[in-house]
């Protein structure tokens, strides 16, 4: 379901929070059919236009339909300890807006809204009858600016956040991991992810590899085994038994893109001149491709280096093939 509720949002009236220092104001905003959507300004000057609030998921209707059930606000002044950076302790002083919605589907949706001196933040925690996981197809939110402005930032890539930064107008960037830096109107800001929970991954790839003349390797994929694991257990889970999808996979019911397919992830190998190089999937294999490598990997943290969740924990026993 799409919506559009921007042009709905010119009255006062709107919930709002201010940041410590007075200078930064952000509001939440409902549309007639229910849509969400926030504004910014910085100095008592625009700087993030009513910006659409949502996902859009298979199982339900996250993207409208909702009312407002209550309004909380509270401030806070108070230190934390990292687990590691440069600083050990640090001062969090906010103030929060927690706005509790409801559709016709009876989904509650919490909106909670942060106003720091330095920034703003915003996230969404959801309560679905009868539903403990959900399956995200889009992502409404945005991030309208007032005015044009410069911006840093790599380009989206799900593989590796090794590239070179690119300079360029906001008005031009059509995709890009964070952070996304700018500069709109002498504000300088970034936009980026908080508060990541992460969960642990098995991915079993079996592969017929070969290597060209400079030694470079290539490989197709014959099977496909990826599972993600989302939930804590108390204790062992024995006989966990997954299996195998051969060939090209991409017609299965199972087939997850994002989880799945080829080079969903650089990996690496040493050739034969003793060199580690990127294996190259370039195929799904055929029922005639007999494997030359298995790959298995457990993982406590699924999207790699510096994504995930301190503490993560994934203990593995007694791993075999069973055929």
């Amino acid at each position: 379901m799409s919506c559009v509720c921007l042009l709905l949002f010119a009255c006062g009236g709107n919930p709002e929070i201010i940041s410590p220092d007075g200078r930064t104001r952000l509001s939440f905003v409902t549309g007639a059919d229910g849509c969400m959507a926030y504004t910014v300004e910085r100095d008592g000057k625009p700087l993030i236009l009513p910006s659409a609030l949502g996902l859009v998921v298979q199982e339900r209707n996250l993207a409208g339909g909702f009312s407002v059930r209550e309004i909380v606000k509270r401030s806070v002044d108070e230190t934390w300890t990292q687990p590691w950076g440069e600083n050990k302790i640090l001062r969090d002083c906010h103030n929060e807006m927690t706005a509790v919605l409801k559709n016709d589907d009876g989904v509650l949706l919490t909106l909670r809204f942060r106003a720091f001196d330095d920034g703003v933040a915003f996230r969404y925690e959801w309560e679905v009858p009868d539903l403990d996981s959900l399956t995200v197809t889009d992502e409404l939110t945005e991030f309208r600016f007032a005015e044009d402005g410069v911006s840093w930032s790599i380009p989206g890539n799900f593989n590796t956040y090794e590239l070179l930064y690119r300079e360029l107008p906001v008005s031009a960037v059509e995709n890009a991991n964070t952070p996304f830096t700018f500069r709109v109107d002498g504000t300088y800001g970034s936009i980026h992810e908080a508060a990541l929970y992460d969960f642990p991954e098995m991915n079993l790839f079996l592969q017929k590899r070969w290597e060209d003349k400079d030694g470079n390797i290539y490989a197709k994929r014959v099977g496909t085994a990826v599972v993600r694991y989302y939930t804590t257990t108390d204790d062992w889970h024995n006989n966990a038994t997954y299996s195998i999808m051969y060939g090209d996979i991409t017609g299965n019911p199972e087939y997850k893109a994002h989880m799945m397919r080829l080079q969903v992830q650089e990996r690496y190998a040493v050739n034969s001149k003793g060199e580690s190089v990127p294996i190259k999937e370039v195929a799904w294999g055929t029922e005639d491709d007999i494997p030359t490598h298995i790959q298995l990997q457990f993982t406590s943290s699924h999207g790699g280096a510096y994504i995930g969740s301190p503490g993560n924990s994934f203990y593995v026993d007694n791993v075999k093939l069973v055929y």
